[in-house]
This record gives C-alpha cells, sequence and structure tokens, in this order.
C-alpha cells in the first residue's frame, strides 16, 4: 500500500511541474530524436508509452505527441 501512494504522488505531483515548466519554456533539450525521414530534432521528453512519444522542442510551449512504429528511427538521450 505504501509504495502505490509513493508511485501516486509522483505522478500527481509530477504533472503540474511538468506543465510549468512547457508554460514557462523553462527546460533544455535532453533528447534527439532521429526520424525515418532523416529528420533530426532536439527536444525535452516528456514520456513515452508504447506507442506514442511526447515532447517539447525547446523554445516552444507546444506538446507534440508523434507515434513511435513507422516514424521513428532513433532516441538518443543527452548526455549532460
Amino acid at each position: 500500500m505504501m509504495l502505490f501512494i509513493f508511485f501516486l504522488g509522483t505522478a500527481v505531483g509530477g504533472g503540474p511541474k511538468a506543465a510549468r515548466m512547457v508554460k514557462d519554456k523553462a527546460f533544455e533539450a535532453n533528447h534527439r530524436i532521429v526520424f525515418n525521414d532523416n529528420e533530426t530534432v532536439m527536444v525535452r521528453l516528456l514520456g513515452q508509452n508504447s506507442q506514442f512519444l511526447f515532447y517539447v522542442q525547446p523554445k516552444s510551449d507546444k506538446v507534440i505527441i508523434a507515434p513511435i512504429q513507422g516514424n521513428i528511427r532513433k532516441i538518443e538521450k543527452l548526455n549532460k
């Protein structure tokens, strides 16, 4: 039960923080995405599931949802 409450708390607490970060454009790119057409974008990766990536590009306040299958060739984590 304690473990469930911990995960619930971090999920609920992370949402408003991420929304504020996107709204204020206060983030740096932490991943590089290479698409199948060789387009490369530097992004702040907000999350992903088995079918979609959720990310924001620097200096933008728009969250982009991109399908992974048939669209994305590679996702690289950038070193800081």
